[in-house]
C-alpha cells in the first residue's frame, strides 16, 4: 500500500524531495478544470515531482453536463498533459454540485465518454468521485460505447480520516482511496494547511510501464471541422461570436454577426466557410461553400 497526496492551485508550493525522503510515494496533480482550464500550479508541481523523482499522476475537474462537453474537456486535459509522463493514472474528477441533478444515465455516459477519449490517446485512466456518488449517482453496469464504468479503475473519496480503517465504498474496482481531506505531510504545502491524503492498493508504476502507457506525447491537434457562417445585414453594434456543436459529430458551427471573423484563432482546425467571401481569408479557409448552412452540413457528413 502506497501513500500519496493530491495537489491543486489551493496548495502552497511544496518541497517534493523532502516529502519523498520522508516517505511520500506519489502525488496526483490537478491539471485543470472546465472553468479554470489549466491549473496555475500544474507545471510547477509537475516539474517539482520530476526533479525529486517522485511518482505522479494527474486529474481534471469536470464541469460538462453532456457528452459533447465531456469530449471538449477531455481534449483540454490532453493538451494540458501533452509532452509529460505519468507513473499513476490520469483521472476524471466528476463530483460538481451542478451535475448532481443529472440523471444517472447521463452522468455515467459523460464519465465513459471522457475516459474513453483520454484512454484512446494512450493513457491509463480512472474515475474519481465521492463514495456516495459511486453508489447513488452512477450506473456502474450501464453500457455505453461498449464499456461500463466497471471497466475502469476507481479512486474513491470517503473521509474516515484514518487510512487503517475500513471504508464501505472501497471495493475490487478501487485502485486508490482518499481517506481524509485534513491530512498533513512533511514538505507538502504550508505547515498547518490541510491536505487530501490517499492510499493506493495497486502497483500503478509497474502496470503502466508494462503497458507502455502515460508516456510523453506530442500536443494533440484538434480534429474537428469548423464551419464558418458569415451572417450579414446585422447591426454590428450587437455583434457576437460563438462556437457551438451543431451535429454532435465533430462538426462545429461558428456564427459571427459581424462582417469579420478571426479565422486565425482556429488555424489548427480544418475550416470550411459557408456563405460570405472566401477571398479575404484564403490563407485559413480550406474549402468554401455557398447556400444553406444545414444543407451543406448534411453533404459534409457523408464526405467526412
Amino acid at each position: 500500500m502506497k501513500l500519496g497526496v493530491d495537489l491543486s492551485m489551493w496548495n502552497s508550493p511544496s518541497n517534493f524531495a523532502k516529502a519523498k525522503a520522508n516517505g511520500l510515494d506519489f502525488a496526483i496533480l490537478r491539471a485543470g478544470s472546465g472553468k479554470t482550464v489549466k491549473d496555475p500550479s500544474f507545471e510547477r508541481n509537475y516539474n517539482g515531482c520530476v526533479s525529486a523523482g517522485l511518482a505522479k499522476g494527474a486529474y481534471w475537474y469536470l464541469y460538462a453536463r453532456d457528452v459533447s462537453g465531456a469530449r471538449y474537456e477531455a481534449d483540454k486535459f490532453l493538451n494540458a498533459v501533452s509532452g509529460k509522463t505519468f507513473e499513476y493514472p490520469l483521472y476524471l474528477d466528476l463530483e460538481d454540485p451542478s451535475q448532481s441533478k443529472l440523471s444517472r444515465v447521463t452522468l455515467t455516459e459523460i464519465a465513459i465518454e471522457f475516459l474513453l477519449k483520454v484512454e484512446s490517446s494512450g493513457h491509463y485512466v480512472g474515475l474519481y468521485s465521492m463514495g456516495s456518488w459511486f453508489r447513488e449517482k452512477f450506473l456502474l453496469n450501464h453500457r455505453y460505447k461498449g464499456k461500463t464504468l466497471n471497466d475502469f479503475d476507481f479512486w474513491v473519496a470517503h473521509w474516515t480520516h484514518n487510512k487503517n480503517s475500513t471504508s464501505r465504498y472501497v471495493n475490487s474496482n478501487t485502485g486508490m482511496w482518499q481517506y481524509t481531506n485534513k491530512g498533513s505531510f512533511v514538505g507538502i504545502g504550508m505547515a498547518g494547511r490541510e491536505l487530501d491524503m490517499n492510499v493506493c492498493f495497486r502497483d500503478y508504476p509497474k502496470i503502466i510501464r508494462s503497458k507502455n502507457l502515460n508516456t510523453a506525447k506530442p500536443a494533440s491537434k484538434p480534429k474537428e471541422i469548423v464551419l464558418i457562417s458569415k451572417l450579414k445585414s446585422v447591426d454590428v453594434s450587437k455583434s457576437i461570436e460563438y462556437l457551438r456543436d451543431v451535429t454532435k459529430n465533430n462538426f462545429y458551427l461558428v456564427e459571427t454577426m459581424s462582417g469579420y471573423f478571426d479565422y486565425s484563432k482556429f488555424k489548427n482546425y480544418k475550416i470550411i466557410a459557408l456563405g460570405g467571401s472566401k477571398s479575404s481569408h484564403s490563407s485559413y479557409v480550406n474549402e468554401f461553400y455557398g447556400g444553406n448552412d444545414m444543407e451543406v452540413l448534411e453533404k459534409l457528413k457523408s464526405k467526412y
